[in-house]
């Protein structure tokens, strides 16, 4: 982040079409997102470091379809609560993702020792 080119969400987040949440800023094209999902290699680097992976995901990587047959269903207070006051409630839908083209993908692994 102390990189010249680096440039902070809160310099742009009012051009983005697209908000991502854990987003903290660009460099190059790229947008960088905070998560705590992807797992950190405890000890697996050299020098017994850690190891942080990154994933960039270039255009057309990744396809989604919209959502299909999508049902809400609504059922009637319950009729065992004397107050009748719970209903259950839910959605269901079909939905598929898949990988489109492999080759806009990047693994990033890094490693940063706090000692």
């Amino acid at each position: 982040m102390t990189d010249p080119a680096w440039i902070d969400i809160n310099k742009y987040r009012d051009t983005v079409k697209n908000d991502i949440k854990g987003e903290i800023g660009q460099m190059y094209g790229v947008r960088f997102i905070s998560t705590p999902k992807l797992s950190v290699l405890l000890n697996s680097g050299s020098a017994n470091t850690d190891v942080y992976r990154s994933l960039i995901f270039g255009p057309e990587y990744l396809g989604e379809s919209e959502l299909g047959n999508l049902e809400v269903v609504i059922n009637e207070p319950g009729k065992n609560t004397e107050l009748k006051m719970f209903n259950t409630y839910g959605y269901r839908f079909v939905h598929a993702s898949t990988v489109l083209k492999a080759a806009r993908c990047v693994r990033l692994e890094t490693n940063a020792s706090l000692a």
